[in-house]
Parts: C-alpha cells; structure tokens; sequence
C-alpha cells in the first residue's frame, strides 16, 4: 500500500444538545466507518452526522434505546469537516474509521485521457445497444387502433 493507513476515532462528542465538528488534516482523506450513539439522558432525540456538505447518517432515537451502532462507508477529503448535531439531552456520539496519508482531494481535476480513447469512449456510449429478444420472440410493434 503506498501510504499509510490509521484506524482512528475522529471525533468523541460531549453529552448534550448541540454541535461536535473536526476538520480532516491537510494531506490526508478520512473514511467514516462506524457511528456510536449513547443515549445517556434516556429521552427522544436526533442525531445527524455530516460529512463535508452532504449528510450521511440522521437517525430519530426513542427514549428506550440505551445505545446504537452504525456501519458506513464516507469518504470526507482534505480540509472537509466531519461534524454531529446532536438534538435532544444526553446523546453521546463516536465517529471513528481510517484515516489514509493521499495527495488526491475533492478539488482536484478528472484524470485527463488519451483524445483516442475519450473518443472511443464516447462513440461506445452514443452507440444504441438493442436488448435481446427473449427465446422464440420477436417484438413487432403495436397493432394500429391499440393504442390510444
């Protein structure tokens, strides 16, 4: 692998209503892999996890659920924030995942191609594909007066 890959807890919320943000370090892309919610206040609330500026995880909580783990797979790059609301009393919130060492960002520009293949690429997707017909089948279209 060419950079260096860290398993880390990016942000440990504290109880309580409001917002918990960090920002991921320059030169580096975080990958979101687990959201942990601890209601410890035992009411109803709303959690909310944004990466960037796309939210990836909201989640209403009743007061009988004591805690909650989440599986994800986001990607936030260099410079985004990885931030939580957290709306109702008592609610606790771990994000964690990986954190990899990358010169690559959501700013950069496309890969650039060869003018051959760009244009290949684009006579393959221009070009109509015609489904199949199924065993024993020939389409026809409709008979004149059928439709309407």
């Amino acid at each position: 692998m060419p950079w260096p890959v860290y398993s880390e807890r990016f942000l440990s919320s504290p109880t309580g209503e409001g917002w918990s943000g960090v920002a991921v370090p320059g030169g580096r892309r975080a990958v979101v892999r687990e959201v942990a919610v601890i209601n410890t206040g035992m009411i109803s609330g709303t959690v909310n996890v944004f990466a960037g500026p796309s939210q990836i995880f909201r989640r209403i909580f009743l007061a009988s659920e004591p805690m909650a783990i989440y599986e994800l797979r986001t990607v936030a790059y260099a410079g985004e924030n990885l931030q939580v609301q957290r709306v109702g009393l008592g609610f606790a919130v771990t994000l964690s995942g990986y954190l990899f060492g990358t010169t690559v960002s959501a700013s950069d520009p496309l890969p650039q191609y060869e003018a051959e293949t760009q244009e290949e690429l684009l006579e393959l997707l221009s070009a109509p594909t015609p489904l199949p017909a199924a065993p024993g089948e020939r389409w026809a279209p409709p008979a004149a007066g059928i439709l309407r």
